[in-house]
């Protein structure tokens, strides 16, 4: 099992992945607040996750300027440059997963797009990927109730 700690502040699993893409990138996996190990699809999440932040994530500031033009003023649009839609991802948060058919796990990170929380990313199954508020990968989602991630993609 990859390099995970129990970190009671936070009631989740917490792992540092440094990579030749991110220097420190946070892995949390959420938990019911116990130190019960993670899931075996909390695993899954976690390899998953290491593999794919081994690419560059560059598509994801294109969801990020297409979220931002159906949630945002034009004239603050008008203001801003192609960097401006970058999300510099500075950790991931793996639901609580226990047999959910598909595999989450939500990227959170500063954006000029939403300066005061940031965004995130949720990923299904390391291949689809949709803009989400970090509020998203801070829920209290109960055991594969993940509707409200699914609905994203919708």
């Amino acid at each position: 099992m990859h390099d995970l700690q129990w970190t009671p502040d936070l009631e989740s699993w917490t792992m540092m992945l440094n990579n030749d893409v991110f220097d420190e990138l946070e892995i949390e996996v959420k938990t019911d607040g116990e130190a019960d190990p993670p899931t075996p699809k909390q695993i899954a999440a976690v390899d998953m996750i290491c593999s794919l932040t081994r690419a560059d994530l560059k598509t994801i500031a294109t969801l990020v300027k297409t979220w931002a033009e159906e949630n945002m003023e034009e004239e603050d649009l008008e203001e801003m440059e192609a960097e401006d839609f970058e999300l510099e991802i500075g950790g991931v948060v793996v639901p609580k997963l226990r047999d959910s058919e598909a595999l989450y796990f939500i990227f959170t990170g500063d954006s000029e797009v939403d300066i005061e929380h940031g965004l995130g990313c949720v990923c299904k199954n390391g291949s689809q990927f949709a803009i989400c508020d970090t509020d998203y990968a801070y829920m209290d989602y109960d055991w594969d109730a993940i509707k409200e991630l699914e609905a994203l993609f919708a």
